[in-house]
């Protein structure tokens, strides 16, 4: 089923719609109400999708209703209503009366009308990065969509009552506290980069500081870390073999960072890293007391930062690339997830956690 401003693919039962103007935001133009009322339609009707998803293509979810291509048409005083009732109403009904789950993903701005369509589903996502706006009071108009309704039943009359007349930005963030949204999701490359051409996101560099210890996740999170800095006298270590798990991506990158024998040892024979040690340097940038840590921390910070940020994104994208091809990653967490399936349904796992997992030691 193809569509001019909506793309619409169904996978393992899960029908996404994904509203397809990026270089508008996603603005709402005549074709594109026509398209997603169509799509929605379709998923409707359809028995064999059991979840339905509404997402934006490019950097925002929806920047609401195109206004030049409202004022370039003839002035109807009739237009307003008739728009509302016949090309948004529908979709709304759709989504709202939808026999199976409705989730926005909302991926980058959501305003006006965009932000009524991400309020109507039952779920919403939301990116770190994106916000909410219906800034219809600043222009002396009520919202339309339904959305002090939606905004109403979501966290009460007063405060979706400030919400509306103030008419500002809801970040992700305030979203969540609110419970406007249920989840928000992390990261700077995006839904729409699959592997399959140049990177367009962002990149920053990041920098870890240990102090006394990283054990199981925290040690993994050290191995993407661009710089680390450590207290003297911490150590990593990774147990999950012990607890009867695979360590997420150790197995991977761990290998290529300390050699092949240290990380058998360390993840087939619980060794530990003290961060003094010659075999952590593959680990561990440096090594200082804590009263230095601060001071050694400003100065990194200058040294990555001193020729732009423009130079330390490209570099790290560019050493990424080359020290683990998406390829290689995908093959890998394949195996890895495969894999892991087991480990979690065996009857060992819980006694393995019990047995070892001695917190009070660490």
């Amino acid at each position: 089923m193809e569509f001019e401003t909506v793309i619409y693919e169904v996978d393992n039962k899960i029908a996404t719609i994904t509203l397809n103007r990026p270089d508008s935001l996603n603005a709402f133009n005549g074709q594109m109400v026509l398209d997603l009322r169509e799509a929605t339609d379709a998923a409707y009707k359809d028995n064999s999708i059991r979840c339905v998803i509404l997402t934006g293509k490019g950097k925002g979810f929806s920047a609401g209703a195109d206004l030049k291509e409202n004022m370039a048409q003839p002035n109807d005083p009739n237009a307003v209503e008739k728009g509302l009732l016949e090309g948004y109403k529908p979709i709304f009904m759709n989504i709202i009366n939808m026999p199976k789950p409705v989730i926005s993903a909302v991926n980058g701005p959501a305003a006006g009308i965009g932000y009524s369509f991400a309020m109507a589903c039952d779920l919403t996502l939301m990116s770190e990065e994106a916000y909410l706006l219906s800034a219809f009071s600043n222009i002396g108009v009520v919202p339309d969509g339904g959305a002090n309704w939606l905004l109403t039943n979501a966290v009460g009359y007063k405060l979706a009552y400030q919400l509306a007349i103030e008419g500002e930005k809801i970040p992700a963030s305030r979203c969540l506290e609110l419970g406007l949204v249920n989840k928000l999701f992390r990261g700077h490359s995006g839904p729409e980069w699959l592997g399959d051409e140049l990177e367009q996101g962002r990149e920053i560099p990041w920098i870890a500081v240990v102090e006394g210890f990283a054990i199981g996740g925290g040690c993994q999170l050290l191995l993407v870390m661009d710089y680390v800095l450590a207290e003297t006298g911490s150590y990593l270590n990774l147990p999950a073999r012990r607890e009867g798990i695979i360590p997420g991506c150790a197995n991977l990158r761990l290998p290529r960072m300390v050699g092949d024998r240290l990380a058998y040892q360390a993840i087939l024979f619980d060794r530990q890293f003290p961060v003094d040690s010659s075999e952590s340097s593959a680990l561990v940038n440096e090594v200082c007391k804590r009263a230095d840590i601060e001071n050694q921390l400003k100065q990194t910070l200058r040294c990555v930062s001193d020729s732009g940020l423009v130079s330390a994104s490209g570099n790290r994208k560019a050493l990424r690339a080359g020290a683990e091809p998406i390829d290689s990653f995908r093959r890998y967490m394949a195996q890895y997830a495969y894999e892991q399936v087991f480990c979690h349904l065996s009857p060992e796992l819980v006694g393995n956690l019990e047995k070892n997992w001695r917190e009070r030691r660490r």
